[in-house]
Parts: C-alpha cells; structure tokens; sequence
C-alpha cells in the first residue's frame, strides 16, 4: 500500500504536465516535446539494458553486504559503458527525425533524458526491499521538471524550455538515486572490463526483451513523428499518456514480487503458483475497470483539460484503453513466470516479434490512419504478445508440481 500511495503521486504528476504544454505551446509544438521524450525514453533502454530486472533478481537472493556490492558494481560500470553508446544513437536518431534535427535543444533533451533515465538506479532499491523509494525518488524529479515548466512555460517560444526541463527532471533523480545509495553504505568495488562484458552477456536476453517491447510502447510516439504530422503525434501522444500512466499502476506489483517470486520459485513453487493466480486475477480485474472509466470520462476529461482542438484524441484513447487489460495479463505471466524461472530467451524471442510485428504495421497504418493507426498497431502487438506469454506461462505451471525449479543460484 505504501508503494500504491507513492506510485499514485509520481503517476499524477505527469498528468498535470499535459494541460500545462497542451494549452500554453499548443498542440503542434507540443507534439515535438512529446517527441523528443519518446525518442530519449527509448534510448534509455539501452542504458538500463534489462538490469531493472536481472539486478533486482539478484539483489533479492544476495546473502551479505559484499554481494550487493559486487552486483551495484558490476551494474553501475556495465551501464556506464552503455550510456556511452546511447548518447551517439539518441543523437543520430534525432539528427534523422524531421520535427526534431532543426533544434540542437531537442537533441540534447533527448541524449539527457536516454542516459539519465537509463542510470537511475532503480534496479537497486527493487532489489533490496524498497521499491517505494525508487518511486520516491523518481517522483522527485518528476516534481522538479512540474515545477520548472509550470513556473517558467508561457507560450509556443518556451518550448525548447520545456524540453530542458523535461530532461532536467531525469537527471535529478539520478543523482538523488546515487547519493542514497552510497548513504546506505553501498561500496562501489573496481570491476573489470572483462566482468562487464560478462555481465553485459548474461542479461542480453532481458535487453532485447525490453528492446522489442519498446518499440510497441515508449518508441511509438517517436514512430509516429517520422511517419506523420506533429499534430497526429499529438493526439496520439495524449492518449498514450492517459492509458499509459494507468496501465504503469501495475508496476508496483511486479517491483514488489520479482524478488519474492524468484525465491519461491527457488523453495516453494506450489506457493508461487497460487501467487499468480490471486495477483493477476486482481490485475485483470482491474484492467477492465480502467477501460469501463476511460470510456465514461475520457470525452469531457480531454475536452475540458486539454482543449478542443485535441478532441480526435478521444478516440484514439479509447481503443488503446484495452492495453490495460493486456498489460495485465503479460505483468502478470512475465512477473510470476517467465522471470523467476530464467525464460528470458522466451520473453526475448516473442517480445522482439512483437516490436517487429509493431514497426510493419506501423508503416503501413500509420501513413494511412495516423494516431488511430498506430493505436491499433499497438493492440495488435499486445494481443501478439500476451497470447505467447499466456501459452508459454500456462504450460509451464502444468509443470511447477511434476519438475523440480530450475536453480536460481549457481
């Protein structure tokens, strides 16, 4: 509940972010800072390169102090390397997007935002118990960038203001994530370049697990900016905003129960099953009460908060409503499952299929139908994605009584 109570502030925040830009950039420049937060929030996938999970999994099985130095360690130089390389592709990539090569703001924005976000060590606090101070702590800067751009924003001139804020908020929390946890006594230890490479191998699956999906999540506001106008980035972008800062409440689920589920699987995986059955069926519950409030609210709620002129976002917010439901479903099987027992290569495999699946449908609907077309390019994905990781998850339970688990420590 405190995580809920937490998770529920940093998930507000940002929604006040979207009347403030909406009505004071308008609405096309308001589709280019959606733009360069979608291009530097899938550049921060390859900082965080997947150790949001492994290193939580790992933390949650260390035994002393050394452990948990050794595993922050190897991840903080690991993903160092890796910022390196984020900031030469975020750069080019914005170099090659229309809406955002003319302004050298929008493409430092961009570079910040991939490299901060990615080294915020979430994985961390996940790790060892406290998932609410992660949320705390990127809420911080979520409050510092609120603030910056309400304060300072006034008109369509101010937008290259906002995308600095917009990247400022990342780089706070990334500092702040870093001095708490040497506060709490966390030893950063000399690593090698060959333990980096070693680390960089072993949780290349769960990178291109949050690569794929990427590019059927964060990615596709940035797809439909090199794909159609600022305005159809626009209305897509608000209504991605909406479902997506619903469909983040399962979040605290899955950063509460990674470590837990891995060590059931490990003890006691008759336990871990009726975990999963209990929490996913509350997920999906849930799932389908969001999409019944977004199809009751969302016309006057878009209307009132963000103008008219954003009204043909309501349609394209009520068919990407139904990901609640399917992000439940795939939490849920990835969380209780595929993790814990180390099907990492699985979730890769499919989830890459999926943002492949995601980029051809994109390039053909999105032309076509702008924002209503990369909405359902992103259903479609989903409905891809859950089907395997339900098949995958649910044929694996048959087995969690008759197989003795698969050890989670060498």
């Amino acid at each position: 509940m405190s995580t809920y109570l937490l998770f529920g502030v940093r998930t507000c925040m940002p929604l006040l972010l979207l009347p403030i830009l909406s009505h004071r950039v308008g609405r096309d420049e308001f589709g280019v800072v959606l733009a360069v937060q979608s291009l530097g929030l899938l550049g921060s996938v390859l900082t965080e390169y997947g150790f949001h999970y492994a290193a939580a999994r790992e933390l949650g099985l260390a035994n002393d102090g050394h452990d948990i130095a050794r595993i922050v360690s190897r991840t903080f130089f690991s993903q160092l390397l890796l910022a390196a390389l984020t900031l030469i592709i975020v750069g080019l990539s914005a170099l090659l997007t229309p809406v955002l090569s003319a302004s050298p703001v929008a493409i430092v924005s961009a570079i910040l935002i991939a490299v901060a976000t990615g080294l915020a060590p979430v994985w961390y606090f996940r790790g060892v118990g406290k998932a609410s101070w992660a949320i705390a702590i990127e809420a911080f800067g979520q409050f510092v960038a609120l603030g910056l751009m309400f304060c300072l924003v006034r008109a369509p001139r101010d937008a290259p203001l906002a995308m600095s804020f917009m990247a400022i908020g990342p780089c706070c929390s990334f500092v702040l994530g870093y001095a708490i946890t040497l506060r709490r006594g966390v030893a950063i230890l000399r690593v090698r370049m060959s333990d980096v490479l070693s680390e960089l191998r072993a949780v290349f699956s769960l990178f291109l697990v949050r690569a794929g999906s990427s590019f059927y999540t964060v990615a596709a506001i940035w797809i439909t900016a090199l794909l159609s106008s600022t305005n159809q980035v626009a209305y897509y972008g608000v209504a991605s905003k909406l479902g997506g800062l619903l469909v983040a409440l399962y979040q605290p689920v899955s950063h509460v129960m990674v470590p837990r589920a891995a060590r059931l699987a490990q003890e006691a995986p008759g336990l871990l099953r009726r975990e999963a059955v209990r929490w996913g069926s509350c997920m999906v519950v849930f799932g389908l009460i969001v999409v019944a409030i977004i199809h009751a609210v969302i016309a006057p709620v878009i209307s009132l908060a963000l103008g008219d002129d954003m009204r043909p976002a309501i349609a394209v917010a009520e068919v990407l409503s139904w990901v609640c439901v399917t992000a439940a479903l795939k939490e849920a099987a990835s969380c209780f499952y595929l993790i814990p027992y180390r099907q990492d290569r699985l979730m890769s495999a499919s989830v890459i299929a999926a943002g492949l699946l995601n980029l051809g449908l994109a390039y053909v609907l999105v032309p076509a139908k702008g924002a209503m077309g990369m909405a359902w390019s992103r259903l479609i994905c989903e409905l891809f994605i859950v089907v395997v990781f339900l098949a995958f998850a649910i044929f694996g339970a048959m087995d969690w009584r008759r197989t003795s688990p698969r050890p989670v420590v060498d």
